[in-house]
């Protein structure tokens, strides 16, 4: 992910090394707890640019008031109704429950 330095969220990633990342909508949604780093355009690998700016069609190394995060998910929660809430818990502590 890229985003600018002064924005919020890395901010905060910048203070606490910890994100939470909600995907989708109220009915199909994804929420993971993560570990978060904050990283200059340097310390980011070529390769990891390269798919950044391929699959979004812009590409941040030329700005640098822009930093990259990288996400380490720790936990993951997932459901679309309410019947599936018991077991939205697949993954803790890095590891995949199923």
């Amino acid at each position: 992910m890229a985003t600018r330095a002064t924005n919020p969220t890395a901010v905060n990633i910048g203070r606490n090394g910890r994100a939470v990342i909600s995907l989708g909508t109220t009915r199909d949604v994804v929420l993971i707890e993560a570990d978060a780093e904050l990283l200059t355009s340097d310390k980011v690998p070529e390769a990891e640019h390269d798919a950044f700016a391929a699959k979004h069609h812009w590409d941040p190394r030329g700005y640098p008031s822009w930093s990259h995060l990288r996400f380490r998910p720790r936990a993951l929660r997932a459901w679309r109704e309410v019947n599936e809430l018991s077991a939205r818990l697949l993954m803790e502590d890095g590891v995949w429950l199923t």
